[in-house]
């Protein structure tokens, strides 16, 4: 079995049993992870488990949008904590400042041959 799997992949004849093994084990390994993956896959579980319990048609419709939006929950948690704290939105703008001011100053400290030379646009 191990040969005729090594011959099917590779369209060669197995230099000996080990070969032929590792590869036959790590084609099984795959394949029966890929299955694993496809069985437990929420799209199809939540889907069949509704299905399942009678549940009517618009909410297995509805699961997709549902288990999309769902994902974004802790972003929204996190968003209505920084805009309650003492900074709240200035949080950014101060972000935003502070890295302009460090592109000015990093401007400010090159070597003068740099500067007005008209060299690559920096004039």
């Amino acid at each position: 079995m191990a040969h005729s799997i090594y011959k099917l992949i590779t369209d060669a004849k197995a230099p000996d049993q080990q070969a032929a093994d590792r590869v036959a084990t790590h084609v099984t390994a795959l394949t029966a992870t890929k299955l694993a993956d496809g069985l437990i896959d929420p799209k199809l579980v939540l889907a069949w488990l509704l299905n399942a319990i009678g549940a009517p048609g618009y909410l297995i419709g509805v699961l997709v949008p549902v288990r999309e939006s769902g994902s974004l929950l802790p972003q929204l948690a996190l968003a209505q904590r920084i805009e309650q704290s003492r900074l709240g939105a200035n949080t950014i703008g101060l972000q935003a400042r502070r890295y302009k001011g460090w592109q000015h100053s990093a401007w400010q400290q090159r070597p003068c041959c740099c500067r007005g030379s008209g060299r690559a646009g920096l004039s």
